[in-house]
């Protein structure tokens, strides 16, 4: 996620799920099953018919999705009271402290608060993932409407804050240069999104706001409190082209032919 500069997506593919689970799960599923027929366990509860429908399209002559919990009808709550009776604690919903899917509702924010307040540590990994992904795009937060950093400051979890400006104060910075346009879509669908990501300069906080404030644009502090200097707002054109400053670990990207698409989109440069 930090190299990349964004956060785990609420919409499209679950890219965290291939990642982490079946990039990691596939080899050794392959290794153990040696080309054979297998069926595959998988842990949805009784009441996830839709993902376990889903799931049966990736049948294939060798591979049959199979799912106990299902066919003995145990819910998520089932499932918890046993580990409970039987190893004595409960288990959080998710492993990552930064899932976005855990913070969805409202129940899984609060969960996700008293995690926090117990793991500060997670928290402040939450918002700093957040804090970069939201410096190159406003709109890249954890939560739909909201953001993991309004979460904490509602809850008043000061320790949770106080790691996370820690990292913040210890962290590498970059100053970035943004560019992000989208294709017209065809027969009515959506366009593509695409961005260049260029690192101009690396250096200490204070380095980079300094060399921030002598770049054009107008100067735009946000809401989420991140300075930028935005030469274009996608409001406007539908072309976005902004510098700022944050910590260092995004890796500079754009997809091939990115520099024809901005030319048709906005003209002549503007320097």
């Amino acid at each position: 996620m930090l190299s990349a500069g964004t956060v785990p997506q609420r919409g499209g593919i679950r890219a965290c799920s291939i990642h982490a689970k079946g990039d990691c799960l596939d080899p050794v599923i392959a290794r153990i099953t040696e080309g054979e027929p297998y069926r595959h366990a998988i842990g949805f509860e009784a009441n996830e018919v839709g993902r376990s429908s889903k799931d049966l399209l990736y049948n294939t002559g060798v591979r049959t999705g199979y799912y106990p919990l299902q066919e003995w009808n145990r819910s998520r709550a089932d499932c918890q009271r046993f580990l409970v009776e039987t190893l004595g604690e409960p288990f959080a919903k998710s492993a990552c402290g930064f899932c976005p899917f855990a913070m969805s509702s409202e129940s899984g924010r609060a969960h996700q608060i008293e995690r926090y307040r117990q793991e500060p540590e997670l928290g402040a990994e939450a918002l700093f993932l957040e804090y970069v992904a939201r410096s190159l795009n406003p709109e890249q937060t954890l939560i739909e409407g909201s953001s993991a950093a309004e979460l904490v400051s509602a809850a008043e979890l000061r320790d949770v804050q106080d790691q996370f400006d820690t990292l913040l104060e210890e962290s590498a910075w970059a100053l970035y240069e943004v560019r992000r346009l989208t294709r017209p879509g065809r027969a009515g669908k959506r366009g593509l999104t695409a961005r260049s990501l260029r690192v101009a300069a690396t250096g200490t906080r204070t380095e980079m706001a300094g060399q921030l404030a002598e770049k054009p644009g107008q100067r735009v502090h946000g809401g989420d409190g991140i300075v930028r200097r935005v030469l274009r707002d996608r409001r406007h054109d539908g072309v976005d082209h902004l510098f700022v400053a944050a910590p260092a670990g995004p890796e500079e990207k754009q997809r091939p032919g990115f520099e024809q698409w901005w030319q048709e989109a906005v003209g002549d440069s503007l320097f």
